[in-house]
């Protein structure tokens, strides 16, 4: 039961990671088209 609730928040938390670089990656790809 540990394992299974260690896992799941490590897939959250992982899936927060990504979900943050790709908000990043969109803020960038906005500021870098209002530059050109």
């Amino acid at each position: 039961i540990e394992f299974t609730c260690l896992s799941s928040s490590y897939a959250s938390a992982l899936m927060y990671c990504i979900g943050n670089s790709l908000r990043v990656k969109l803020l960038v790809m906005t500021i870098d088209r209002s530059f050109w």
